[in-house]
């Protein structure tokens, strides 16, 4: 018979799994942009059976907000909005992967259980990185359309001569989701080589850069940085990727594929009147001509869905009340859960999947929307995982590395010395 608690782990564990897959796996009659996994979402109540009262605490401190949110949304949805913007939707979407996010924290406290679940997000990546790779040889070799590309991606774009890498997605959220892997596979060569790891971490550099997504390789870059300042391993195998990638990117400038210039046309393109960096400093003006016009409740959940900057988004969606509750509940919650966020910077070799990931979802919400996305939730989780986690872990292992072995306990027993 399966338990309560085998039943939560397997659906924690799907959620993990078939997230990297997107929409890849979504049925013809969905919206395109519904993911597979948002199915699973509907199940998140039975993470809530057997919570503890300072959990509680928590997800009830979140009530206010999101309970605005979706008071916002529904003020959106009966006003004209954009398209793509889905305002209940989305509002629904944002609401219910939070919750999931929680319960599945509250459910993982034993500590093997962050390497399991990175490990089969890594499997899951890796089965879209396959069918990418095929679209993508397919593509250039006249065996698939660009339109069955775009039935399987979120949105099909060529940029700069080349067909963007987004098997499932699209481009600019598959460029961090790349670089975040790309970065995990890199901790995971340094610290134990393995020829697989590093063929993995081959194809994903190259889908990485194929995404020609500059936002992903900003975050991959700053995440560089980190590593190489916190671990010497890091510094060691950065210097050579760095000079086996330079070898990489010359080898396809022989071959017409030229990155640098495309990097270069990147840099030229971000303009405050042209280009993606144009369009959204547009939307941003607006979003603050129309917050004028509604201060306190804002523009209302789901208006400005191309700003490209959640913060931005947040503040001109719900308005000066929405951001004062989001602070405060913020607040609260580092708060409450200040002294094992400041164990994990301390102890940064041990946790840094979950820094580079935060690393990557903080830096790409700068400049685009993922509050939706799943790498979003899914280093969410990582992150509260550990805030949550059993304190009774810590002690036994603190008392454990000060308490003698039996041993040395024998050798210091008179009783047991010949």
């Amino acid at each position: 018979m399966i338990s309560l608690h085998r039943a939560q782990r397997f659906l924690i564990y799907c959620f993990v799994f078939f997230g990297p897959l997107g929409t890849l796996l979504t049925p013809s009659f969905m919206p395109y942009a519904f993911r597979f996994y948002h199915f699973l979402l509907v199940l998140s109540p039975i993470f809530f059976i057997n919570v503890k009262m300072k959990e509680w605490k928590t997800v009830l401190a979140f009530v206010p907000f999101l309970s605005y949110c979706l008071f916002s949304a529904y003020f959106t949805h009966n006003k004209a909005f954009h398209r793509d913007a889905y305002p209940l939707f989305r509002c629904f979407l944002f609401v219910s992967q939070c919750v999931f996010m929680f319960g599945a924290a509250f459910c993982l406290r034993t500590r093997d259980e962050k390497e399991r679940l990175i490990r089969l997000y890594l499997a899951g990546f890796f089965i879209s990185l396959v069918i990418g790779y095929i679209f993508y040889i397919g593509f250039y070799t006249g065996n698939i359309s660009f339109e069955t590309i775009h039935h399987y991606s979120v949105e099909a774009q060529m940029g700069w001569g080349l067909l963007r890498f987004s098997p499932g997605t699209y481009p600019n959220e598959y460029g961090n989701i790349s670089s975040f892997v790309l970065t995990t596979l890199l901790l995971l060569y340094a610290r134990k080589p393995r020829f697989l790891t590093f063929v993995f971490a081959g194809l994903t550099f190259i889908a990485f850069l194929l995404t020609t997504t500059r936002a992903a390789y900003l975050s991959f870059i700053v995440s560089m940085i980190y590593l190489c300042m916190t671990s010497l391993p890091m510094r060691k195998l950065v210097a050579k990727i760095c000079f086996i990638g330079l070898a990489f990117l010359l080898i396809l400038k022989a071959y017409s594929i030229d990155f640098f210039t495309i990097f270069a046309k990147g840099v030229k393109t971000i303009s405050l009147t042209y280009g993606s960096t144009g369009i959204r400093f547009n939307e941003w003006v607006k979003g603050f001509e129309d917050l004028n016009a509604a201060l306190f409740l804002g523009n209302g959940f789901g208006s400005n869905i191309l700003a490209h900057n959640v913060y931005l988004e947040i503040l001109f969606e719900v308005g000066l009340i929405g951001s004062l509750l989001l602070l405060i509940t913020l607040f609260y919650y580092f708060g409450e859960h200040g002294h094992r966020i400041r164990k994990m910077l301390a102890n940064r070799t041990t946790h840094a999947e979950i820094i580079v990931g935060m690393i990557h979802i903080l830096l790409f919400a700068a400049s685009n929307h993922n509050m939706h996305h799943h790498l979003t939730w899914f280093v969410f989780l990582l992150f509260n995982m550990f805030l949550f986690s059993d304190r009774r872990d810590d002690a036994v292992l603190s008392s454990n590395k000060r308490q003698p072995s039996p041993s040395i306990l024998q050798q210091q027993d008179p009783l047991h010395q010949e």
